[in-house]
């Protein structure tokens, strides 16, 4: 295979440059319902309470949408829910053995002996979700999800699942 010409070079380099990231793209629109609605309301169905307590608390800081505890007023109801599932599992054990043989003529007394430990850990695969469900139908407008965290998890887990749902906001709104 023969080498380019040095000129070129230069030249693939820009060209790549100007080309727009292919893993950026626009999100898709938001429904009608989430974009002209006033009011949520914010339903644990199973995450950790410190974690809706997050949650509930970046949502009042963006002043986005009023809050209410009536759910019944509510333009729009905000689920938190929770998917915990092995993933697989570790294991961890150790073992030995002995033995000894000694031979007394032609007999040979062979002595063993044996022991082993292990355990077996499931590692875990923590999910944490917001759902965006239109009250009147039922109907869930958006799903969001993410990994519950590990360190500060409460506090990590609300931010990221409410900074993915301004994220599909457009810029002026977040």
């Amino acid at each position: 295979m023969k080498a380019a010409p040095v000129s070129t070079i230069p030249v693939c380099f820009a060209l790549c440059a100007a080309l727009p990231f292919a893993g950026a793209v626009n999100p898709a629109p938001l429904p009608k319902e989430i974009r002209t609605a006033k009011t949520v309301f914010v339903l644990n169905q199973g995450i950790e309470p410190g974690t809706m307590d997050v949650v509930y608390d970046e949502i009042s800081k963006w002043s986005h949408w009023t809050l209410t505890d009536e759910h019944e007023k509510a333009d729009l109801v905000i689920v938190l829910s929770a998917q915990s599932y092995v993933n697989g599992m570790a294991n961890f054990g150790s073992g030995s053995a002995t033995a000894t043989a000694t031979t007394y003529g032609n007999t040979t007394v062979a002595r063993g002996s044996g022991s082993a430990q292990s355990i077996a850990v499931p590692i875990m695969q923590e999910t944490r979700y917001l759902t965006v469900v239109e009250p009147k139908s039922g109907l869930a407008l958006l799903t969001l999800s993410c990994r519950r965290r590990e360190i500060n998890g409460n506090a990590r887990t609300g931010k990221t699942l409410v900074n993915r749902l301004k994220e599909r906001f457009p810029k002026d709104q977040r």
